[in-house]
């Protein structure tokens, strides 16, 4: 039988395809991103996790979303070792960009994005080169849950392959939705983001 999992991947494809392709992702990609790249992608992070982690905290349950949504946290502690302490004052920007939830069911599409993020953070960190800030003292977001984050994403699998079969459609929209928040957040470079050093 189809599961939930195999849908959220196939209807997030084209979606997941053309975030990788931003400027910024290229970026990371490469293995040694500038500093002021760098900065640009965490600033990009911070601010759509802090709108996300926002929107999705009324619709988890306490320990759900103390566990999860801790992503912002890590990101404002890099963003401080890198010189930016005032990143609050533009966070929102990001706003626009984040998806309104209306129900438990899209609020899961969207952390399935979130937590499937990290996964792809342990390959970005495990590219960059020896040295770079991003490995070392500003590198917390990218470390995620570190040993754990295996374990937690296949716990959250769990999680989510519970939802009854007559709410994915509403995760998978919520998984979209998510998606496209970032790829409107990535697509252009933040026009205050120089400003924030």
């Amino acid at each position: 039988m189809e599961s939930l999992r195999e849908r959220l991947r196939a209807c997030t494809h084209g979606l997941h395809q053309s975030l990788e392709q931003t400027q910024l992702m290229l970026s990371m990609s490469t293995g040694s991103p500038s500093i002021d790249d760098y900065t640009q992608y965490l600033l990009r992070q911070f601010h759509l996790n802090a709108a996300l982690e926002a929107r999705l905290d009324p619709w988890l349950p306490a320990a759900l979303a103390a566990q999860r949504l801790v992503k912002a946290q890590w990101l404002r502690c890099d963003l401080s070792l890198l010189g930016v302490s005032n990143v609050d004052t533009f966070s929102s920007e990001a706003v626009s960009y984040a998806p309104k939830i209306v129900s438990f069911a899209h609020a899961m599409g969207m952390l399935y994005v979130l937590e499937g993020a990290t996964l792809g953070l342990q390959v970005v960190r495990r590219q960059l080169e020896h040295g770079h800030p991003a490995t070392d003292s500003a590198g917390r977001f990218l470390q995620a849950y570190g040993a754990q984050t295996g374990k937690r994403w296949r716990e959250f699998l769990e999680q989510l392959e519970a939802m009854p079969r007559e709410c994915w459609p509403e995760v998978e929209r919520g998984s979209q939705e998510a998606f496209t928040a970032f790829i409107d957040a990535f697509s252009t470079r933040a026009e205050n983001g120089h400003c924030l050093r």
